[in-house]
């Protein structure tokens, strides 16, 4: 509804990783009503983690710009038309979301722990107190892959890594 809101020319990615909870399933459904034959869908055999499933969304992707939400939906869906400005002006290589506030029952929990881990990787990896684990992320397409193709393993700090890896290799972020 985000994207359809835009006017804008736009795919939906889905990547699937092998889940137990019917989300397969319902990722099926959803394909088959939908109207526009903009979306696709891929399923991972074996869980293969977070970073892997991203990788493979963003590779799959045919747009110069592409992203990821988690669907947790902390850095809600309508700032991707500010996000994708910022790559389209040049303004940045990259943009990440900034989880400043967070919703439902664990919010202050999540949001504590968000903002630690925020200060504790810009003091040992020098990440200007960039949100490097936010699940909102976007990417000139042409500059991000060479960095993902870098990547063996998808671990748990998989989101910062990449931020990271990607500003060494001169990529700039918002």
């Amino acid at each position: 509804e985000t994207m359809q809101s835009l006017g804008r020319s736009y795919e939906i990615i889905l990547v699937d990783d092998a889940s137990s909870d019917g989300t397969a399933e319902e990722i099926r459904t959803w394909l088959a009503n939908r109207q526009a034959g903009n979306s696709r869908a891929y399923f991972n055999e074996t869980k293969r983690g977070r970073g892997a499933t991203v990788a493979e969304g963003i590779r799959q992707a045919r747009s110069a710009y592409v992203g990821c939400i988690d669907i947790s939906l902390e850095t809600p869906p309508q700032f991707i038309a500010a996000a994708v400005d910022q790559l389209q002006q040049d303004n940045a290589d990259m943009v990440l979301g900034d989880r400043k506030t967070i919703r439902g029952l664990d919010a202050p929990l999540q949001l504590t722990i968000a903002k630690a881990y925020r200060r504790l990787a810009s003091l040992l990896l020098e990440t200007d107190s960039l949100d490097t684990a936010s699940g909102f992320k976007f990417f000139r397409r042409d500059l991000i892959l060479p960095v993902l193709d870098e990547f063996q393993d998808s671990h748990t700090l998989w989101d910062t890594e990449l931020t990271v890896v990607a500003r060494a290799k001169g990529l700039r972020t918002a």
